[in-house]
Parts: structure tokens; sequence; C-alpha cells
């Protein structure tokens, strides 16, 4: 049975995890000579793909056989490329036999917007839980929407 990961991500930048391939006993399971291809959609088994990453020859993931172990690194045009909010991945390893295991299947990106801020905070009763706010954040970024690249922009006034 495929193992689920959910992670949060911040758009736009790079992001790399760890898959790690074990028995019941928590030994390393060799996967050398493997290949293994990940896809990113915008729901489990959704029919919107925002990349797809292989080992290989599209490159993006590293197999460490001997140890088990996948290394996947997402670059920030393939961050950028995620579904807001949430993106659904899933890892599929070939072995030498032509057998497909799925490692891990239906887990989710969550990613995060940075927002330039400015402003003031003051903590004028001394409590931390009661400040005084005088911001204002603005975001400005991209999403994909019928395949075409769409700018937008969120402004936050306190």
């Amino acid at each position: 049975m495929a193992g689920q990961k959910n992670w949060e991500v911040d758009q736009n930048t790079t992001f790399t995890f760890t898959v790690e391939y074990k028995d019941n006993s928590g030994s390393p399971i060799d996967i050398t000579g493997c290949t293994a291809k990940m896809q990113v959609r915008d729901t489990k088994g959704g029919s919107k793909l925002a990349f797809t990453l292989t080992s290989p020859s599209t490159g993006g993931i590293t197999v460490d056989g001997p140890n088990g172990k996948l290394i996947v690194k997402i670059t920030p045009t393939q961050t950028n490329k995620l579904f807001y909010p949430k993106s659904s991945y899933d890892i599929m390893l070939t072995d030498t036999n032509l057998n497909k295991i799925k490692l891990l299947e239906g887990s989710q990106y969550k990613f995060l917007k940075v927002f330039d801020a400015s402003g003031t905070l003051l903590f004028n009763t001394g409590e931390l839980t009661n400040p005084t706010l005088d911001l204002l954040a603005v975001y400005k970024g991209q999403t994909r929407y019928d395949d075409e690249l769409e700018n937008f922009r969120v402004i936050m006034v306190s």
C-alpha cells in the first residue's frame, strides 16, 4: 500500500525532500536500477498536470539505490506551477523487471504565500496577545487557469 505525505511549500522556491523505501524491519530496500516518476496534478487523479519529474531523463529525482532512497528536487519554476491552494502528487517506482510500485499516492502540497509587509506592530499594553497593528501587506503572484498564466495581487490592510 502506498504511503501518504503532505507538505507545505513556499511558491517560487526550491523544495527538496527524500523518500525512503524500507522493509518491515526498517532496513532499506535496494532499488539499484529502478527508475522513478512523480506527477503533480490539481487533485488526486486530476486531469490538470502541473509538472512531471523522473529519473534520469527529465531529472528532478535522484535514485540512491543501495540506501533505498529517492531524492526529489523541485525547482522554483516548478513550485510556481503548483495549483493554489493545494496540489496532489504521487511517486511511482519501476523496478528492473518493469514492476511498478506506488510509493506515495494522493499526497498534497499546500503552498504558502510570502507577503511584502510594511507598517508598525506595537505592544502598547505590554501583552503579546493584544498588539496594535498598522500594517499593509501585498502579495503579487501568478496562477494557472485553463493552462494560461494570470497575474494577480492580494492586498491586506489592518
